[in-house]
Parts: C-alpha cells; structure tokens; sequence
C-alpha cells in the first residue's frame, strides 16, 4: 500500500516501487512531436553519424600506430638476438637487411666503381639468384641412419594389416615434412658468404699497396669495396636471422647454419680491422698514436650446453691482426667467467682453469681445454679470454674476445631438468619476452639432441616435424609467437621427459631405436592398433602424467578392442628397467616400431617382442654352481609369446610292489644319512650368558 513520509508538517504519498516494474504499453502516453523539433533531432543524428565517422577513423590510427611499434619492438628484438647471438658490436654488422640489395648479375669490383683493370684483382664472383633450383624429389636433403631390424620374420610383420597401418602416414601434408627450400637457402648463404671470405683474403694485398701508394683513388677504391663486402656479409646475417624465425630446420641445416654463424664472425672482424686501419692511415693519425690493429676471436666452442662438474670443455681462439701490426711477443691467455647471478656479471677466475694449451701456428689460433672445478648454482655463465700484445713498434695492448656463449655447470645430475630449462630461455628469448615459433622450435631441438647425446650434423633420432607440430598443437595452440609464460607451462610437462631421456641410458636406446613411439594423438593411436591382431602394443609418452609412459595394446576381452597402461614408478625399480617390466608381460607378443624415411615421413613395423628388447635387458650375475649344489633348479616365469600350461603332477603312493622302481619316492638307508646333533655354542655377550644352537 502507498506510504507516507513526514517533513515539514507535509505528507505526501509515493508510488510503489518495484525492481523491474515497467508501465505497460497503453499507460504510456506518447508526446507530440512538434514539426521543428523533429528537424533539430535529423541534424542531431548527422552530427552523431559524423562523430561515429570520427571516433572510427581515431581508431584506425591507433592501431596503425600500435603495429607500427609492434614492428619496430620486433625488429629491436631481432636486434638484441643477433647481438647476443653474434658477440659483435652494433658498429660492425647490424642486423637491418638492405635497402638496395645489391643485384646478383654484378660483381663486388662493379657495384664499388673500380676500373676494369682493378676488378680482376678480387674473385668475388656474382652471386647466386635469390631463387634456388631444388632439386628432385628423389634426393633427399640427408640421409638418416636406418635402425636393424630381427632377421626373423613373423607373419604378422608380413601381414597387410601393418602395411596398411603403415601407409595412412604417407601422404603428410607440407607442414608435416623437411622443407627442401631449406637446405637450399642454406647453400646459396653459405656461396655468398665463401664469395665475401675469399674477397676478404684477396684485400690483404690491396690493403698493403694503397697503405704503401698513399694514393688518393686507390684508397677510395678499396674503401667502397670494403663497404660493398660489409654490405653482402650485412645481408647474409640477416638472412640468417630470418631463415632461423621463419623456417623449421632439420639439425644438419641447423649445425651448418650455427657454422656459417661463427664463421661470419671472423670474417666480419678482419674486415673491421682492414677499415680501420685504412681510415687510420688516411687520416694520418696511425703512425702518430702508433696504433695497433690486432683482436682476438673465440672461432669454436661447445657452448651452449649443460655440463657438470670436473667435466673438460674446449675452446679455440684465433688471433686475427692487420697488414701493418708486426706483433713481437703475446702473453699467456687468461680466461674469466662472467656469471649472470648479477646483473654487473661478476667475473670469477676460480670456476673455469685452463687444463692445456695447444697452439697452431698457421692459423694463429689456440686450443683450450677448460676444466670446469666448480659448479655455476644454476645461474648461466660465459667465458672470455684476454692476452697483452706487443708489437715491434712498441706498442703494448691488451686484447678481449668477446664473452662465449653460456652454459651452467652442475654439480649432480638431477640438476639437468632446471639447469637446461634456463639455459633454453636464456638462448631463445634473451631479453624478449615472447620470440617467433620457428626460432624456438629450432632451439628447442638442439637442446633436445644434446641432451639424448647425439651429434647434431647426423643424429639418429631427433624430433621430427610431426613430435613439434604435436607439442606446437598441446601447448602454444598453433600461435605465431611464444611467450615466457607459455614456455613454463611447456617445460613443466617436457622438461621431466627431457630429464629421463637424459639420465635413462635404457629409456634412451628404446627412443633412438624407434621403440618408443614418442608423441602421439588418441586418434592416431586408434588408427594404428584396431586393424592390427591382439598382442601388438606400442609404448607412447603419456599426455597428462609428465615423464611417464603408457602403454596402448591391442586385447581381445570382448569388452574394449584397446586397453591402456600407465607405467608407474612402482612397476620399475633398481635392478628392474621398462625393458624389463615389458619383457616381464606375457599378453604383450609384438612391439610397434616407428621409422623415417629422409623427409621425416613415418612408417610403422612390427617385431617380436623377444627379438626387439632382449639386447635392452638388464644383465643379471649368473650364480656360483658351488652355491647351487644339492638343490633342483627351477625356472622362472615365462616370457614366450605362448603361455605356458602348468605341468600336472600324478601322486603314487609307495607300495612294496613299486619300492624297487628307481624312480621311488621311499629313500633307502644307503642314501639317507643319520641325522647328527646340532653343535652347542656359548656366545657370551655384555655379560649375559646365552646358548646359541
């Protein structure tokens, strides 16, 4: 009912209130509109079409102007990559491509302006056209060494059922397979880059003879040349860079690529020294500061990696120097390690002590082997070595490479799982916080070769372009960048396989065997088992239990067609492997077997289980037949592929009719020895007399 409120000696009544109470359509009086105002409300809706107009095309810009910095965030990345990939200051090569690439039908001599006369003095020969001729089908990239399989042939392997299994992954689409265009774009870098070295060596004589002339001309002639070499060496870096963020690389690509890395190193250091020393002398100031034009270059290095206490590590570093420094004497190297527990990177001499040196005269170069006494506490580290040098002139410098790449030394081996989780991010982000799909996937492998044990130009068995699709799928959602965040998330569930395979040396040879399936899709899965005959299973990566594996067999219950297996830690132990615990499973005959054929397309076999693991079982101690005397030897359970029945056993009773049978179960006095008395012995312990029998 309506109430009523006091003020003011006034009472007045509302109307009730009600949450979402609306008057209904006939109470509502409509107003009239008068003819003028109806005008005004027509401008008042252009005017706002004009402001939509306007608030659109402020959003527009703004967003324009966000991708703008996107870019340029992007490309400060890129920089910050080859920076600390490289170790070369941002003078000396940077990381933008060019703006007018030089065109592949001229010669360096050309594109500087020499004369005819001066161009036949540099073998620099055009360079190969941006577009490769790939090769034909049938020559794959490389090859990849096929695994023995048992020379004894079951019918099931013979059977269409695993041929048809095997067929379904013929026909992968292009994502799925090596891109040839790779290892092409690899080939023609690494031309045009041999094409800038053998310039750079042919320079060494013109470098000699316009320091010598001081002629004008010929100095700017060779200063352009040394610009259009830095130039191409400016373009074969970027290159590089996008090559590694775009494009996935099979491990021999990727050690070629990481070769020609290092290699454009040096080359881009000599060639910094020959212009330097040529502005030098042209500006007359090198003989008055009596300069000298020498460096010091770590050329090869096993780093990045993970290492452990008291391991050896080496290390070449090569002495690079001008046509005009004529070096009398160089010191002992020092090596320093830097160690990222802070950002000022306190350098320590205590970790890392130079075992041996060997030197090479011809190159200038030195051989290191590092000996790593002591451990990083999971924190990366780096190295880098200095030498005082002085010339004939007089001149005393002190030389610095730049720092290596990192590595973390650890001192116990369940370090590894954390240890390579933070040299990966250290690697692949930097200081970014997100990096391109294609540039983690690649480190991502090398990590992964490294830590199965193999050698990156030629691995056995390596993560093909199906395992990273499937991990691109299950983590990162097929997404163009990753980020830090995603990248923990990843690792929480990788990093524990990472970890077994690692310190597994069972596990290990199962996986580059082909006996571990690895990652695999429920779908697949089913594919591959329904038409194949009770008994077969493969062993897979479980997806939900990290650093487990399963085990998906094919049965014949009635109930379901495939049953699954989570193989627990319980189900393994000391002196009991996965080997052995598949060994040890009766109803489990054949194992599946993954291959690859040169573009990384699978196929599945099947072989006896007996045949396929029993290399892989643990060796036990056979025992002393002196201990076994007087006992029946037994057998222990199974493992054919056929159960055994158990042996039934008819019970006689003795009689005088069967005594003389020799078999009889009646023993004679001759054979039966009187029982003698247990000796007695008094065993006094604190004090307390107590009689042992």
């Amino acid at each position: 009912r309506p109430r009523a409120t006091r003020g003011n000696r006034r009472t007045t009544l509302e109307p009730p209130t009600f949450a979402g109470y609306q008057v209904p359509p006939a109470q509502q009086a409509a107003p009239a509109v008068p003819p003028n105002l109806q005008a005004l409300l027509a401008l008042d809706q252009q005017q706002l079409q004009e402001l939509q107009l306007q608030l659109q095309q402020q959003q527009q810009q703004q967003q324009q102007q966000q991708q703008q910095q996107q870019q340029q965030q992007q490309q400060q990345q890129q920089q910050l990559f080859f920076a600390a990939r490289y170790g070369i200051a941002p003078g000396m090569v940077a990381l933008q491509p060019l703006e007018n690439p030089p065109p592949p039908t001229q010669t360096v001599g050309e594109m500087a302006g020499l004369p005819q006369a001066a161009q036949s003095l540099y073998s620099l020969q055009p360079s190969t056209p941006s577009t490769p001729t790939y090769p034909p089908p049938t020559t794959p990239p490389f090859s990849l060494p096929t695994t023995p399989t048992s020379s004894v042939a079951t019918p099931l392997m013979q059977s269409p059922q695993i041929q048809q299994s095997g067929a379904k992954y013929g026909d992968l689409p292009p994502h799925l397979r090596l891109p040839r265009q790779a290892a092409d774009t690899t080939n023609v870098l690494c031309a045009e880059y041999e094409q800038c070295r053998s310039a750079i060596a042919s320079m060494r004589n013109a470098q000699v003879s316009a320091i010598t002339s001081r002629n004008p001309a010929e100095v700017q002639q060779l200063s352009s040349l040394q610009h259009t070499v830095e130039q191409r060496l400016r373009h074969v870096a970027s290159s590089i860079t996008e090559l590694r963020c775009t494009t996935l690389l099979a491990p021999p690509e990727i050690q070629k690529v990481m070769t020609l890395e290092q290699e454009l190193i040096i080359a881009s250091t000599q060639l910094q020294l020959y212009t330097s020393e040529l502005a030098a002398f042209a500006a007359g100031t090198a003989q008055q500061s009596n300069m000298c034009f020498a460096a010091i270059v770590v050329t090869d290095q096993c780093f990045p990696c993970v290492l452990s206490k008291n391991q050896k590590a080496p290390v070449t570093v090569q002495l690079i120097t001008g046509v005009t420094s004529q070096l009398k004497s160089i010191s002992d190297m020092k090596v320093v390690t830097l160690l990222d527990n802070t950002p000022q990177r306190v350098p320590t001499s205590k970790m890392a002590s130079v075992q041996s040196i060997t030197p090479d005269e011809t190159k200038q170069s030195f051989k290191f082997i590092l000996y790593m006494s002591a451990g990083t506490r999971q924190f990366p580290a780096c190295v880098k070595f200095t030498a005082n040098v002085a010339t004939v002139a007089g001149c005393h410098v002190t030389l610095e490479t730049q720092p290596s790449k990192p590595f973390i030394v650890t001192t116990n081996d369940c370090q590894f799982e954390k240890s390579d989780s933070l040299l990966l991010k250290k690697v692949a982000f930097g200081l970014a916080n997100e990096v391109p799909w294609h540039l983690f996937a690649n480190q991502l492998q090398c990590h992964f070769i490294r830590a199965t044990r193999q050698d990156l130009a030629r691995p056995q068995r390596f993560l093909t372009p199906m395992d990273i699709d499937y991990l691109h799928a299950k983590f990162f959602e097929r997404h163009g960048l990753v980020s830090q965040a995603q990248f923990e998330e990843f690792w929480a569930w990788f990093g524990k396989l990472h970890q077994r395979f690692r310190s597994q040396r069972h596990i290990l040879s199962m996986w580059r065997e082909g006996l571990i399936v690895g990652f695999l899709s429920h779908e697949d899965m089913q594919s591959i088992l329904l038409p194949l005959p009770p008994g077969c299973f493969l062993v897979r990566c479980s997806e939900r239990h990290a650093g487990l594996f399963a085990v998906a067999y094919r049965n014949d219950d009635g109930k379901t067609q495939l049953g699954h297996y989570l193989i627990m830690p319980a189900d393994l132990g000391p002196n009991k492997t996965l080997p052995d615990f598949l060994f040890g499973r009766n109803d489990w005959t054949t194992i599946l077997q993954v291959k690859y054929d040169a573009e990384c397309v699978p196929s599945i076999t099947a072989l006896p289980k007996r045949d396929a693991i029993e290399g892989l079982l643990t060796q036990q101690e056979p025992m002393d037949p002196v201990l076994m005397s007087g006992y029946d030897p037994t057998s222990g359970p199974s493992c054919s592929s056929q159960p055994q029945t158990p042996a039934v056993v008819a019970f006689t009773p003795v009689t005088p009719a069967t005594a003389t049978n020799a078999f009889s179960l009646m023993p004679t006095p001759e054979t039966v020895a009187a029982p003698q008395e247990p000796k007695r012995q008094h065993v006094t312990r604190m004090g307390n007399k107590k009689q042992q029998v």
